[in-house]
């Protein structure tokens, strides 16, 4: 929900530092409210928005690195909360070879306003990942590990109920991508994501697989994907995005 969120603005300090901001509204809409009984008690609205900024260094030609500070806020209903966050990041990249390594570590903080009366930590990621661009074709691929600090299998869902292996447990860590670059404006991304696949069981082939291309210009960018959250449907999203 909160990632890869576009920057309102970018300012490069002597050619090694810059700094961003960018905030991030998603609107849940009305939906019914309803009781374990299915009795109809009206209509309620739900919303999550986060404002944010970042502090990123450039090491060394090959070494870089930065910090995000997150203000989090979320409305359902009569119900809300604020909490505070930082994210790290470190990254790796070598131009000769065409290989990116990073390692990250997200939602680091806790709520400082709880929704009632107990105080909760955030879901804290650490990430680690690699991409590489290949020589002599316009294509790069990727492997990224999230939430390697969870190994515990009662936090991944199985639809069968049974307890994960740990074979089942370590490909819930696994997610792969591909990136087709057709011209200097124009990409294709593929994606596989084996826990989203995992928890889809029930999907006609479509869970854990997503599928975007995008249009860079000088100032403005589109892009668009499609992708499957639920069994019941997917999700087709267009984003616009405006360098001031």
């Amino acid at each position: 929900m909160w990632e890869n969120p576009t920057p309102l603005q970018c300012i490069s300090v002597k050619d090694r530092s810059a700094y961003s901001a960018w905030i991030k509204y998603l609107d849940w809409g009305t939906m019914k409210r309803t009781s374990e009984l299915n009795h109809d008690y009206g209509t309620f609205h739900a919303m999550d928005m986060t404002i944010a900024g970042g502090y990123n260094y450039l090491f060394s030609t090959e070494w870089s690195g930065g910090v995000n500070g997150k203000v989090l806020y979320s409305r359902y209903s009569g119900y809300s909360s604020v909490a505070l966050c930082v994210d790290l990041g470190l990254n790796y990249w070598n131009k000769d070879k065409g290989i990116s390594a990073s390692l990250a570590v997200q939602n680091l903080g806790g709520q400082i306003k709880p929704f009632v009366d107990n105080y909760e930590k955030l879901p804290a990621n650490l990430i680690a990942g690699i991409t590489w661009e290949m020589r002599h074709a316009p294509i790069s691929l990727s492997v990224t590990l999230p939430y390697l600090n969870n190994w515990n299998r009662t936090r991944f869902y199985s639809p069968d109920g049974k307890t994960l292996s740990f074979g089942q447990l370590l490909t819930r860590h696994l997610v792969l991508g591909v990136d087709i670059v057709l011209t200097k404006s124009l990409y294709i991304a593929l994606g596989y994501n084996q826990r989203t696949r995992a928890e889809l069981a029930g999907s006609k082939g479509l869970g854990g697989i997503s599928i975007g291309t995008g249009l860079e210009l000088d100032r403005l960018s589109v892009s668009l994907s499609f992708c499957q959250y639920q069994v019941s449907t997917s999700s087709l999203m267009i984003n616009f995005a405006f360098n001031l």
